[in-house]
């Protein structure tokens, strides 16, 4: 029999090296139980134990492996870095290589960079194991370099076993990569389009604030390695780890082993990956834990160079007598696990998105952590004999200082997760209460009140969602921007418009005052008529976020309310652009709301833009029938508006509704009888319901208005036409061309206008030219196609008919077949499937 002490250098044999990471009680206090020459024993940091004298195979050399690992996670923090500052420089750049990126792809459709690296990484696991955990993760760097510096401090965090929360990684992956897909096709929604999303303006939008980034990289990269051990986050926190560990599993490319192996244990005992390695290839001749992520140090350091990575039969199909290996000892029995799984969950709900700041994987994290020191904390009631890895805790029934420290840290934690808890009670059921409450509609500064918006349900619904949230921010520690906005709504919703000021007030003038705090304020100083103060608030908050489409927007309604109508527009047009790059980029919220059409083209009108302005409101920018619901709502506080009537009409003369769209066109014209653009929309009304009279005389007053109107003429000689007027409705449709030969639409006009006048060599020249001007509008491609039939140009007509079946909307492809097959005879059918 020898002596090993515990504190000894790493010389150690196979059977200890095992047992240093296994064992599940304190060995120090173990030892002293079981001696029998002392009748009062006490613990030291060093204790004698009898192990089997076996071959001496020399100290553990240093990993040769190490050095090249570190070069490349340092090289990987170099990437990132330069990264970063190209984004810094550029204003743009490749989006994140981060694997949570992929979420976006697999809701929204955007392949991303983060996608198609973790596409990447799966497919490398599958062959290759988890090299890339090893030697590409930036955590596993920070729990790595964790390790080292403990380990030169002289301690040696022993890992945490856990037979339930093993499986949070991939419980986690599931939920955030498996379960939205899921959801999808159980609601019966239908799959996004796929777009491209290579590249990114606002890089940092997915990932938390400085602050939060710099407590998660502490937590999981460092602070968990203390309380779980090497790969602690690894093991029970990370969720691409849960799909990598399933993929590990299936893997050819494993460490494996020859029969030069003496079992030293020097490569379990260099394992920075708590894997039993020694033990594995002894039985297995390969490792089979999935935990494993080639980081190569056993490799490195077996004195034999008897361990290698090469090509064979995976882990899943491990011999079955390989389940003689030694039983893992878990540091809690099944009861405490259930309870951990208790308490993981709670903490999860009690951390995930506190007060707005803390994403999932930090939640993760601390949730694990939690778990850990509330086992601790039980273990130091129930059992008679408690550590902290090798510090005591409690000896012999007593407790001891260290005890006491952790007694003490775990009271103030479980104060805090409880607190916590009631805080994400709160927030969620105010939330819950909010959501019943009607949101705000594009334009409701310029509203005389908010009471029609309400209902007598919404109000109670209010009420719940104020006392819910204003608990919040009295009892939490800090306070949610959100919620106070929310807060200032329900004010205004119930007329008190005063204390929403206040409370946006003191959030605006706080000294790290949010963009959209400050554009609140300014609605709110809007609604209540202090014009130039809002419009100053909308400014300065357009300065502090110039990449929020509705900052411009508001500062358009100011504009528009201090009768500056061209300072109006370009704000408008402003707010458009950003939306559409807001769009491009996958990265903001929600488009801006088409509601704000009818007060951009209102400042068109009142610019003398009047063609610009119909167009505008003239054009399909949308789902009609979503646009129509919030139109009604704005209408509801702004009865008078006579912009929201004219694109209300519109909208219902787009859906084939002429009644609605003559309602709200007459609406516009009552409102101003001189809104040449009311006029335009109660012409087209009309026209819409078989009232060619009523479409003469809407136009003809429009022309009157406005006698440099492209728009008035071309629509004056459409209705002309439709009389059977047509010499005068040459006559408007070539005046529409003179005044702008550059406008598709005039030619388009001129042609349909030669085709009822039997002009069939002019109309075909008109639409030359305004397939020319707009070559991707499908309809003047139609209407050319037949027009060459009719020419006796078959041949050309068909060509064009072709390119239509191919490349326009489904109407137009249809009746292009319908004309090919008139033309030519008929058309062959795509196969649905194999003939029978």
């Amino acid at each position: 029999m020898g002596e090993l002490s515990v504190r000894s250098p790493p010389g150690v044999s196979f059977e200890s090296a095992v047992m240093a990471q296994a064992w599940p009680f304190d060995i120090e206090c173990f030892a002293m139980k079981a001696a029998s020459d002392s009748s009062k024993p006490t613990c030291s940091r060093t204790i004698a134990l009898p192990v089997v004298q076996g071959p001496s195979h020399g100290p553990v050399r240093p990993s040769t492996m190490g050095r090249w690992r570190a070069a490349a996670l340092v090289g990987v923090h170099l990437l990132f870095i330069l990264h970063l500052a190209h984004w810094g420089v550029a204003g743009r750049t490749v989006s994140p290589v981060e694997p949570s990126e992929a979420m976006e792809t697999l809701q929204y459709g955007r392949v991303n960079a983060g996608a198609i690296f973790f596409a990447v990484a799966l497919a490398l696991t599958l062959v290759f194991g988890r090299f890339v955990c090893g030697w590409a993760c930036h955590v596993v760097a920070l729990q790595d370099l964790c390790g080292w510096a403990l380990k030169r401090l002289g301690l040696r965090p022993r890992p945490f076993r856990s037979r339930v929360l093993v499986w949070v990684p991939l419980i986690a992956a599931v939920y955030m990569f498996i379960w939205p897909t899921v959801y999808r096709l159980w609601v019966r929604q239908p799959a996004p389009p796929i777009t491209w999303h290579l590249t990114k303006a606002d890089f940092w939008g997915t990932f938390p604030g400085p602050v939060i980034a710099v407590l998660t990289l502490l937590v999981c990269g460092f602070g968990i390695v203390w309380f779980l051990g090497n790969k602690g986050f690894c093991t029970y926190a990370c969720p691409y780890g849960g799909f990598f560990a399933v993929l590990d599993r299936l893997a050819p490319a494993r460490v494996r082993v020859t029969d030069a192996c003496n079992q030293c244990g020097h490569c379990t005992a260099v394992c920075t990956s708590n894997v039993r390695v020694a033990e594995e290839v002894h039985l297995f001749k390969m490792v089979v834990d999935p935990g494993c992520m080639k980081c190569m140090d056993c490799v490195s350091v077996c004195p034999n160079d008897a361990l290698y990575v090469g090509w064979g039969r995976p882990a899943v199909f491990a011999p079955s007598a390989a389940t003689r290996r030694r039983p893992v000892r878990y540091d809690g029995n099944r009861l405490e696990e259930l309870a951990m799984a208790v308490v993981f969950a709670g903490a999860l709900y009690a951390y995930r998105g506190l007060y707005g700041h803390v994403p999932f994987l930090f939640s993760l994290g601390l949730s694990a952590i939690t778990t850990f020191v509330a086992l601790k904390s039980w273990q130091l009631i129930t059992r008679r004999d408690a550590t902290l890895h090798r510090i005591p805790l409690k000896r012999g029934g007593r407790v001891v200082g260290g005890g006491w420290a952790v007694a003490a840290c775990s009271l103030v934690l479980l104060a805090f997760v409880s607190h916590s808890a009631l805080v994400q009670y709160h927030q969620a059921r105010g939330e819950r209460a909010f959501a019943a409450v009607t949101p705000a509609v594009a334009g409701w500064p310029l509203a005389g009140s908010l009471a029609p918006l309400i209902t007598p349900q919404e109000r109670e619904q209010a009420g719940h969602a104020r006392r819910y949230l204003a608990w919040v921010e009295r009892f939490g520690l800090l306070s949610r921007p959100a919620n106070q906005a929310s807060l200032a709504w329900i004010d205004l919703l119930g007329g008190d418009a005063a204390s929403a000021e206040a409370r946006l007030r003191r959030m605006a003038d706080a000294p790290a005052a949010r963009a959209d705090s400050v554009h609140m304020l300014g609605e709110v100083l809007l609604y209540k008529g202090r014009t130039t103060d809002a419009v100053r608030l909308f400014e300065q908050a357009a300065a502090m976020d110039d990449s929020n489409p509705v900052f411009r927007a508001s500062l358009g309604l100011g504009l528009l309310a201090l009768d500056r109508p061209a300072d109006a527009g370009t704000a408008f047009e402003q707010a458009a652009l950003l939306a559409a790059r807001f769009n491009d980029d996958g990265s903001s919220p929600a488009p801006l709301d088409d509601v704000y059409l009818a007060y951009r083209a209102e400042s068109l009108r009142r610019s003398g833009r009047i063609d610009d302005a119909f167009d505008l409101e003239f054009q399909r920018h949308g789902d009609d029938a979503a646009l129509l619901a919030r139109i009604q709502r704005a209408l509801l506080i702004a009865p008078r508006s006579a912009a929201l009537h004219r694109l209300a009409s519109a909208a219902f003369n787009r859906l084939g509704r002429a009644a609605e769209a003559a309602r709200h066109a007459a609406s516009a014209v009552e409102l101003d009888a001189a809104d040449i653009l009311a006029r335009l929309h109660a012409g087209r009304a009309a026209a819409a319901a078989g009232d060619i009279a009523g479409a003469l005389t809407g136009f003809a007053a429009a022309e009157r208005m406005a006698p440099r109107s492209w728009w008035a003429s071309t629509q004056l000689a459409a209705a002309l036409v439709l009389a059977g007027r047509v010499d005068e409705a040459m006559q408007r449709a070539r005046r529409a061309v003179e005044l702008r030969p550059d406008v598709a639409e005039t030619y388009a006009t001129l042609g349909a206008t030669q085709m009822a006048g039997r002009d069939l060599a002019g109309a075909v020249a008109s639409y030359v030219r305004a397939v020319q001007l707009e070559p991707a509008n499908s309809e003047y491609r139609l209407r050319y196609a037949f027009l060459l039939a009719q020419s006796g140009r078959a041949p050309e007509s068909a060509e064009l008919l072709r390119q239509l079946m191919n490349d326009a909307d489904p109407d137009i492809r249809t009746a292009a077949r319908e004309m090919l097959d008139e033309l030519v005879g008929p058309t062959p059918q795509t196969p649905r499937g194999p003939s029978r």
